[in-house]
């Protein structure tokens, strides 16, 4: 809420609600998944992350362990044969129990998925599809309450840093609060926190 009580969390949150649905996600991976922007963000990833495809896969957009690794390692392969990129340890010499640990990973990701879906009552629409409209809107409920998981979280947050209204019903000052690490080593916890978060 600003000084004004108008809540910007309400707002955020209804511009957004309808923004993402089964079939812009699939249109927009249709139109991704395969394209020079995609080719262009993998061997940027495997760059940047000298060839570790575990932090390839957290990075590039839409990609699945479970169904893309044959196609995102021929791109690799491809470029490192062309001299493109260079042919990191990361990558060449990569244990198979790294890979198996990585798939393992990704099923039980999708499992967690699967039971989330069931809880949320949206499974049979999410998995037996049984018509367009029932499978948009499983997906629907699952992105609003993620939103509304974010929207708490953004609230907690809010109302920690920005003052609690007092008993007598004066909001305390926001108290300004200094960094007390280096940029770059926030910048590396955030990223942790967001893998660990999509991993949920």
């Amino acid at each position: 809420m600003d000084s004004d009580g108008f809540s910007w969390s309400d707002y955020y949150r209804a511009q957004f609600e309808d923004a993402i649905s089964e079939s812009a996600i699939n249109k927009f991976a249709a139109q991704y998944k395969g394209s020079e922007e995609e080719r262009d963000d993998i061997l940027a990833a495997y760059e940047k992350y000298k060839g570790s495809m575990n932090k390839i896969y957290s990075t590039v957009m839409l990609s699945d362990v479970l169904k893309d690794d044959d196609r995102i390692r021929k791109i690799i392969d491809d470029a490192i044969a062309s001299g493109e990129v260079n042919a990191f340890a990361k990558y060449t010499k990569e244990k198979e129990t790294t890979k198996k640990a990585r798939v393992k990973a990704a099923q039980e990701e999708a499992r967690e998925a699967d039971e989330l879906a069931k809880e949320l009552g949206v499974y049979d629409k999410l998995r037996g599809k049984k018509n367009k409209k029932d499978s948009e809107g499983g997906l629907a409920a699952l992105i609003r309450q993620r939103q509304q998981t974010r929207a708490d979280a953004f609230d907690l947050l809010a109302e920690k840093y920005a003052g609690k209204p007092s008993k007598s019903g004066k909001k305390r000052a926001a108290k300004e609060v200094e960094p007390d690490i280096p940029d770059d080593q926030f910048e590396a916890i955030q990223a942790k926190m967001m893998k660990k978060a999509r991993k949920r």
